[in-house]
């Protein structure tokens, strides 16, 4: 969750923040909403493997985390992780819930949710770039009529996307045959989203620039 712990931030340190723009891409802004939907899309395919993969890289540091927390702490990240389900939302449940000290995934879940917390972000312009097919979350999720009443926030979203993809057809010459290059336009090899996230940071600069000249002007 990221992406939440950043719009946090600009959340709950909007009268002191140092920065003149943000972009966050491909945060869950409701994951109370959308736990359950994720839980169950594709039989539980991006639970079951996004959980195996996370769960694999922190048995290796196991050891090194027991050494910095107490014995009974470190058994319950042991059984977390080795007795426990290899679902993503079950190592939130016996890994981060406790190491964070949350009540249960459900309570980290609750505490991470920025919607209906966006209107306080009145200083930093803000765009969320989201996929509206994102395997992670659901259409409904995106506050849409809340980031429309504030001028400050922007949300881009996309068709498709997916969760922090947006790919775009391969321009690689695989072969080096015109007659069998064709087939690298099936191999989609580059991300698009940087683009968006460029522009919208030159227009913040450009408006900043804008401000100065005039204010300098003034002075004159």
């Amino acid at each position: 969750l990221g992406g939440c712990i950043s719009t946090h931030y600009l959340i709950n340190d909007d009268a002191n923040t140092p920065f003149s723009g943000a972009v966050t891409y491909g945060t869950p802004m409701n994951p109370v909403m959308t736990t359950k939907p994720f839980k169950e899309r594709l039989w539980g395919l991006y639970d079951w493997g996004l959980g195996l993969s996370l769960n694999l890289k922190v048995r290796k540091v196991l050891p090194q985390l027991q050494k910095h927390c107490s014995k009974e702490k470190g058994e319950i990240f042991r059984k977390g992780l080795y007795d426990e389900s290899f679902r993503l939302t079950a190592f939130d449940e016996n890994m981060i819930a406790p190491m964070f000290g949350y009540k249960n995934a459900m309570d980290y879940y609750k505490h991470g949710t920025v919607s209906g917390l966006l209107h306080k972000i009145t200083r930093c312009p803000t765009m969320f770039l989201e996929g509206n097919d994102d395997p992670l979350m659901i259409p409904e999720s995106f506050p849409r009529d809340e980031i429309a009443k504030n001028p400050n926030l922007l949300l881009a979203l996309t068709n498709n996307g997916g969760h922090c993809c947006h790919l775009t057809h391969s321009e690689r010459k695989v072969f080096g045959l015109a007659a069998l290059d064709w087939i690298s336009w099936f191999f989609p090899s580059s991300s698009w989203f940087a683009g968006p996230i460029i522009d919208f940071f030159d227009t913040i600069e450009r408006q900043h620039l804008v401000r100065e000249q005039g204010q300098n002007k003034s002075a004159l």
